[in-house]
């Protein structure tokens, strides 16, 4: 049987003792893994723009190729987690910033 409160007790509950963000909100998710699935997320986008792996209808290749005109590089995810270590982990082969 569902909880009466449809689950938001229990939900509050699990973000209980969770990492706080920057801005003091719950973090979801470690500084690491939100580097991975950016960068995980880029390069999705790039497959549908490029279409070669899979049959990709022509409007999903033209919004993911603009999509990735600012979505950001792992160049730019490296300096922001440098400036931002918080935020954003190191993607994964950088050089260490120690």
């Amino acid at each position: 049987m569902p909880p009466r409160d449809g689950g938001r007790k229990s939900r509050r509950r699990a973000l209980q003792g969770k990492q706080r963000n920057y801005e003091g909100e719950s973090a979801m998710t470690t500084p690491e893994q939100r580097t991975a699935s950016v960068l995980a997320t880029r390069d999705f986008l790039k497959t549908l723009a490029e279409g070669k792996t899979y049959e990709v209808h022509g409007a999903v290749r033209a919004l993911a190729t603009g999509m990735l005109l600012s979505y950001p590089t792992p160049t730019e995810i490296l300096l922001s987690s440098l400036a931002l270590p918080e935020m954003w982990g190191l993607p994964e082969g950088s050089p260490d910033a120690s």
